[in-house]
């Protein structure tokens, strides 16, 4: 009995080994090792991986004093955090995930692994589970920091690669363990074509992307993204503008965020701004941005400074902004976190100058305007961003209509001889620009969002066949929020002619409001045509 119990003791310790040793029965594609040392690309890409004493990291995210003054080719790479583990032991692995690309380019992923009390040595090797047709995938073997494993997944993309996303799995085995997989996808962008850009920035200066900066979004269906950038050349209010929005095009060509907002600070620390971009890939502005008063529905803002800090400004601001922490606010009563008055003299005995003179400087900020071929031409290279019409999510199918299809119309109180047959709401482009004069009054620019309520109506009117339509949109408490931007004989109208019982199609332009949540429709009957 006892020889039993042992041996069955030892079939239980052995079942755990046996299924964490690599199973040939399993999908596992080997990854091709290639010795491709220092893996640099022609263009300098920010994810070149470059030797660090560290180990191999991503050339855009070594910041070394070599480097001060140098222009970065994007912002940091941000990694994926996972663990995994099998019976004896659990690993921290990091990874980039997901990837946006272009096809026909080749991108890096460095896969670190560490533990609990470090690695000895240890061989790292990676496999797939699948790969995707027009995906090709090598490694290379690379050092990482003492007592962690290290390798670089080297992704090529196929010219003939469709935009669209492309998953697939990465397995990890230690020294002939097989620790399991982790998720992996490549999203295929749509290069951006600037051959149809006629507007040119000319005037963009080179620029240097300190980082990426928190954005409070309050909604969790939009992708946003803030980065400080510094450049040491621009000098003007078109150079300060031109050159924000030039970073701006640049990280939404490379992360595809829905909402791209660029600021240029003069120096690292100061929190002054000499021009901020704010591209709104979506067409939908700054919706959802914590703070920000009602969101107008837009694809660009920018705001510039017409001039530049001297040095004392530059000074005081340093100090102004790295030395709050040190002032405590007292006052309870107080909206402020540091107590002006001490840093204020603290700042005039640091530079020498009168308590009075010690100010945070401002500089008056301009709205800069775009030609509108540039924004037509960014309208364009951002069109997928439009939400679809059949999108659960979208603003479109939330919206109320009335009447319900198969009603007449009204104009106030009296009915009118027009029945609404059937009618559509959707997100659009403008197809021109529009003006409405009513409350609030606004222009609506070519390629803005606007919402079209379109559909069908039949003429029931025996003798009346002009007809004038508009609708109107509110909100939840019953406030108007939208308007009809249209304007045929009388402004935010439109006019047809329907014979008795003949069917016509409608179209109508509204301003987008994030709050609309009730479409109402009218119209009127008239003998001659409305003046």
């Amino acid at each position: 009995m006892k020889k039993l119990i042992i041996g069955l003791l030892a079939l239980v310790l052995l079942l755990p080994l046996a299924a964490c040793q690599i199973d040939d029965s399993e999908t596992h594609m080997p990854i091709p090792v290639k010795d491709m040392g220092i893996l640099w690309s022609e263009q300098e890409a920010p994810d070149d991986i470059v030797g660090t004493p560290a180990g191999v990291a991503y050339r855009t995210n070594v910041r070394s004093i070599e480097n001060i003054g140098k222009e970065y080719p994007g912002p940091p790479i941000k990694n994926t955090h996972v663990t995994l583990s099998h019976w004896f032991s659990e690993i921290n692995v990091t990874y980039r995930h997901p990837i946006e690309t272009k096809a026909g380019e080749t991108r890096n992923s460095i896969f670190r692994v560490s533990r609990e009390g470090g690695f000895d040595e240890g061989r790292l090797n990676l496999y797939a589970t699948s790969i995707p047709p027009g995906i090709e995938l090598t490694q290379n073997m690379s050092a990482g920091m003492i007592g962690t494993l290290a390798a670089v997944l080297v992704i090529e993309i196929s010219p003939d690669a469709a935009p669209g996303q492309y998953n697939f799995e990465i397995g990890l085995e230690i020294n002939g363990w097989d620790y399991g997989t982790v998720p992996c996808t490549i999203e295929v962008v749509e290069e951006i074509d600037r051959s149809q850009q006629t507007f040119r920035l000319d005037h963009a200066k080179p620029y240097l992307i300190i980082g990426e900066a928190n954005l409070a979004n309050e909604d969790p269906s939009r992708s946003v993204g803030l980065w400080l950038i510094t450049s040491k050349d621009a000098s003007s209010f078109e150079e300060y503008a031109q050159t924000a929005i030039q970073a701006a095009l640049d990280l939404y060509d490379f992360y595809r965020r829905d909402f791209t907002s660029v600021r240029l600070i003069p120096r690292d620390g100061i929190e002054i701004a000499y021009a901020q971009a704010n591209f709104a890939a979506d067409g939908r502005g700054p919706a959802g941005m914590t703070g920000s008063a009602p969101a107008v529905a837009s694809y660009w803002k920018i705001w510039a400074a017409d001039r530049e800090l001297n040095e004392r400004e530059l000074a005081i601001a340093e100090l102004w902004s790295a030395k709050q922490q040190d002032f405590p606010q007292q006052n309870p009563l107080s909206s402020l976190s540091y107590d002006v008055e001490a840093l204020r003299q603290y700042i005039a005995d640091t530079l020498n100058i009168p308590y009075e003179e010690v100010q945070m400087p401002e500089l008056e900020m301009c709205e800069y305007e775009l030609d509108q071929s540039f924004i037509d031409w960014t309208v364009s290279l951002a069109a997928h961003q439009i939400p679809s019409p059949s999108s659960d999510s979208s603003i479109e199918s939330t919206i109320k209509v009335e009447p319900s299809p198969g009603s007449y119309l009204s104009s106030g109180d009296e009915l009118s001889g027009v029945i609404l047959k059937d009618v559509q709401i959707r997100v659009d482009a403008c197809d021109k620009e529009y003006f409405s004069p009513w409350y609030p009054s606004h222009t609506v620019k070519k390629g803005d969002p606007c919402l079209v309520v379109s559909g069908h109506i039949q003429n029931m009117h025996q003798e009346n066949s002009e007809i004038a339509m508009y609708a109107e949109g509110y909100d939840k408490s019953g406030e108007q929020v939208a308007w009809t931007l249209d304007a045929a004989h009388i402004a935010g109208q439109i006019g047809l002619h329907l014979e008795y019982e003949e069917t016509g199609e409608f179209t109508l332009h509204l301003n987008l409001s994030e709050s609309t949540s009730t479409i109402r429709i009218y119209a009127n009957n008239y003998s001659v045509t409305p003046p």
